[in-house]
């Protein structure tokens, strides 16, 4: 690694392929009943299927970002909102997701709103946080570097 907290090439691509996997397989579960009318397959089962195992996919990827790269962005001060927003996200969602699956029938309809519209955030935190900090990258790219004299 070059910087603090940059992840190897092959941790981000894990993790970028592991969100948009869930992102995907959720938001296709959403859009479904839309979709039933043109595809004529029953596979609101796969599809949950799918979702459920890119989501522990998805806390590996949090756990792989936990010890390195939260620590230093919290310590450098970089994205803070959306790195923390990221990680309060994924902890309802693996909330909701148990209690979907394992919680009260009676609960069910409003753990499924509360998932969807934090799921709907989340996305928008995650492409923001990697949106951020490429424009930050190119703007200290694209910054003379000054030499600070301690004399």
């Amino acid at each position: 690694m070059s910087r603090l907290g940059k992840m190897p090439h092959w941790q981000k691509s894990f993790i970028v392929f592991s969100f948009s996997f869930c992102a995907l397989s959720g938001l296709t579960y959403f859009f479904y009943p839309e979709l039933k009318t043109y595809v004529p397959i029953s596979a609101s089962r796969l599809i949950l299927a799918a979702h459920g195992i890119s989501a522990s996919f998805m806390l590996i990827a949090l756990g792989l970002v936990l010890p390195a790269h939260l620590k230093a962005g919290w310590i450098a001060k970089n994205n803070r909102f959306s790195g923390v927003g990221q990680f309060l996200c994924l902890l309802v969602l693996t909330a909701s997701g148990l209690l979907l699956y394992y919680g009260s029938e009676s609960l069910r309809d409003l753990t499924l709103l509360a998932h969807y519209i934090v799921g709907f955030l989340l996305v928008g935190l995650f492409l923001g946080h990697l949106f951020l900090r490429r424009k930050t990258e190119q703007t200290n790219q694209n910054m003379p570097s000054i030499a600070l004299r301690t004399r």
